[in-house]
């Protein structure tokens, strides 16, 4: 959907999937950061990051991860160019970095 929203995804593992038509200002009240385990969520940004090469590319150029109190923010700059204008994601209650979700393996791309 376009448009803010808050996402929920219960119990489980949860993959929350971000293109170009849904890059919006979005809130996960329930992601969970974890290295494996039943509830372990993913961020799927594969068809989001045009342009992103794991093996030439500096990740950091096209996600920027910082906490603000209890959240995590997530900027993002779909073609790494510069900005991360394209849409902010906020990981309500959950504090984590860009090299943790990394480790992870909770980054799909």
């Amino acid at each position: 959907a376009n448009g803010a929203e808050d996402l929920t995804g219960f119990g489980g593992n949860d993959t929350f999937l971000y293109n170009a038509a849904n890059a919006s200002d979005d809130t996960i009240t329930d992601f969970t950061k974890a290295s494996t385990g039943d509830e372990q969520d993913f961020l799927d940004f594969s068809d989001l990051l045009t342009g992103y090469d794991a093996g030439t590319d500096d990740l950091s150029q096209f996600l920027n991860v910082s906490q603000v109190s209890t959240d995590t923010l997530i900027k993002v700059d779909k073609d790494g160019a510069g900005g991360y204008s394209d849409m902010t994601l906020t990981l309500k209650d959950e504090l984590t970095t860009l090299s943790d979700l990394q480790a992870s393996g909770q980054l799909i791309l």
